[in-house]
């Protein structure tokens, strides 16, 4: 994470190791028009809260497993 202009944000690369993917299917995601991102010049950036929220709109709690 790192932060541009006051806010704190995650880069393309921040992503691909966040979520275990590789810079193919990170860019197909930074490319979707329903991912928060944005391009500044040559490099993707997402804020740490849009990326949060957009992680938590999209938990399928249906599949969530309960350990007891």
């Amino acid at each position: 994470m790192q932060e541009l202009a006051g806010m704190k944000v995650y880069s393309l690369k921040d992503v691909c190791q966040l979520l275990k993917i590789g810079p193919k299917k990170g860019l197909e995601l930074f490319n979707n028009n329903e991912f928060p991102a944005q391009r500044v010049g040559r490099s993707w950036w997402i804020e740490a809260d849009a990326f949060k929220e957009f992680l938590k709109e999209r938990h399928d709690y249906s599949k969530s497993i309960t350990l007891r």
